[in-house]
């Protein structure tokens, strides 16, 4: 997920966070409806019902007024009601509906073959029965808040242009499709990376746990309801404007955002590498005075250290004398010869270690450059 645009629209969402819940206010929305719905939808469901046209319709009266689901084009929700009414209809619909929320243990594959399976058959029978009005008929958005209602807790609402446009937004790095080939489980999975998210942005939370007391909504969605609000209000209010990979396709945004995630997992093993290092370093002790000690240089061979203080070295060499830094011992520059002290031992297992961890941050730091 690509965290600065998220940042972006999370302070967008946060400060139009008051308007979007004040019908009332001049150009203001009342988005708290979503969870009013729901809430009417569990006080009214159950699937026993003896007259289950009239729970259905009792259920759903609030879903049919929105425009999350019907509208002036399509009315699936208006259609449910209707077929439920014909003569031996709801028993039909009562067991469609039962086998849509069964239990599947979290099967997401599973759960998304339900939704096309629900929309087979009801749409088919639709077509019988209604005399194949396509106004009636079930889309998959429609289904999907169907699972909402019934556990909002474990779903999240879909629409498809809303859904496509966070997925630019924040780099989504997979294809959750459309039409057939729609895949619940992607969905859901880009979903849970904004639901996750949203720990890092405490005043979100605080603000919708307001808007959730305000409505008495009876339930506990663990902000999945939450997560959809600010997919769809981040389009209806136009908060992706300063993001740049809006509207790219599908392939160039999932290349975009693997990079990324290969980027950021590339930065996030060279921090621990870097953070190995210092903790070695810590672990190094001072050396021992080396005063008259042969050391090799791998260029000017053999010399005597003539001088060690203030953690520099000065070494005389045939040729002429030079001054090193401490660290050369641990460092590998200077070997001194039959050097056996613990601390000199230590101190050089510690020093082959910090360089072994900086050759694998160099061939990280490579590997980051050729990325595409």
């Amino acid at each position: 997920m690509n965290k600065k645009n998220l940042d972006k629209i999370i302070e967008q969402y946060v400060a139009n966070f008051d308007l979007l819940n004040r019908p009332e206010a001049e150009g203001g929305h009342d988005e708290g409806y979503k969870w009013r719905v729901i809430s009417s939808f569990k006080r009214h469901w159950d699937i026993e019902a003896k007259d289950f046209a009239s729970m259905l319709q009792k259920s759903m009266a609030g879903l049919a007024k929105t425009n999350l689901v019907n509208n002036a084009s399509v009315q699936p929700v208006t259609g449910l009601i209707n077929l439920a009414k014909v003569e031996g209809e709801g028993e039909f619909l009562r067991e469609e509906f039962r086998k849509l929320f069964q239990d599947d243990n979290g099967d997401l594959e599973d759960r998304g073959e339900r939704v096309s399976s629900f929309m087979e058959t009801v749409n088919k029978r639709i077509d019988e029965k209604q005399n194949g009005s396509w106004k009636a008929h079930q889309p998959r958005n429609a289904v999907i808040f169907y699972l909402n209602l019934w556990r909002p807790e474990d779903n999240y609402l879909f629409k498809a242009t809303q859904a496509r446009e966070w997925a630019d937004c924040v780099e989504f790095a997979d294809d959750f499709g459309a039409g057939d080939i729609f895949s619940l489980e992607k969905y859901y999975k880009m979903c849970d990376e904004l639901r996750n998210a949203l720990d890092d942005y405490p005043e979100v939370l605080r603000l919708n746990k307001e808007r959730v007391d305000r409505e008495a909504v009876g339930f506990d969605d663990n902000n999945h309801l939450l997560t959809f609000d600010i997919i769809y209000c981040s389009h209806d209010m136009s908060f992706y404007r300063e993001c740049p990979t809006l509207g790219v396709s599908t392939k160039e945004r999932i290349r975009i955002a693997r990079r990324r995630e290969q980027e950021e997992a590339i930065d996030k093993e060279i921090q621990q590498k870097t953070e190995e290092i210092e903790n070695l370093q810590k672990q190094i002790k001072p050396t021992p005075n080396l005063i008259g000690k042969t050391v090799h240089h791998k260029l000017r061979g053999e010399g005597i250290i003539t001088d060690h203080q203030d953690k520099h070295l000065t070494v005389k060499f045939e040729s002429k004398e030079i001054k090193f830094k401490e660290d050369a011992v641990i460092n590998g520059f200077l070997t001194v010869e039959n050097w056996n002290d613990p601390v000199m031992l230590n101190n050089d297992r510690l020093g082959k270690e910090i360089r072994e961890l900086e050759k694998a941050i160099d061939s990280l730091i490579r590997d980051k450059d050729k990325l595409v």
